[in-house]
């Protein structure tokens, strides 16, 4: 499922900043917590996307390019400001304790703050996001998505995983071709730049 691993790539992001943060490294901490924002921003976006798809195509036509905010007060928040048309359409149909007037409140502080004022992601906003996300996939999307959570991305045998990821750029196949030659013993990597 593509929200599955965006999602869990956003979290594998904020473990990094805190990785980052935990060795002292400022700036890379706040890089990588602003980057876990964006991401974040992204999976909620297309994940009420697919949701409005889902229950009627002509609705996630109307909203396709509507502002984030707006999509979610009108569709899952009332003028009340009580439970919108779409919060009740969740899988199981039941309640969902997804907090939409957070969601819809707080967007512009992972992404816009960042990308057009210069200001550092509030790292409890993402935090907070991250966990409204969480049960969002899960009570809207797919009750079963093996969504991954910071601590199975801070276990100390992920340290040297994480930091070859992150040497390769995250193996973006753009820049890059990556050879990883082992044997039982040593590990070594050649990296052939391609240009």
């Amino acid at each position: 499922m593509e929200l599955e691993n965006k999602y869990n790539h956003a979290v594998k992001l904020l473990a990094d900043a805190y990785r980052y943060r935990l060795n002292g490294e400022n700036f890379e901490f706040k890089s990588s917590l602003n980057d876990a924002g964006e991401n974040f921003s992204q999976v909620i976006e297309l994940a009420v996307k697919q949701h409005l798809a889902s229950k009627d195509n002509k609705i996630w036509e109307y909203y396709k390019r509507t502002p984030f905010p707006k999509t979610i007060f009108d569709n899952y928040v009332s003028e009340d400001g009580d439970k919108g048309d779409f919060y009740y359409d969740t899988i199981a149909e039941v309640d969902s304790d997804v907090d939409f007037e957070f969601l819809a409140s707080n967007k512009n502080k992972l992404t816009n703050r960042s990308k057009h004022g210069g200001i550092d992601v509030d790292e409890s906003v993402v935090e907070r996001y991250r966990l409204e996300i969480k049960k969002f996939l899960h009570d809207y999307i797919d009750e079963n998505a093996c969504l991954k959570n910071i601590d199975d991305f801070l276990k100390p045998e992920n340290d040297d995983i994480s930091n070859f990821y992150n040497a390769c750029d995250m193996f973006h196949y753009e820049d890059r071709t990556f050879v990883l030659i082992t044997d039982e013993k040593n590990v070594h990597i050649i990296v052939i730049l391609e240009r």
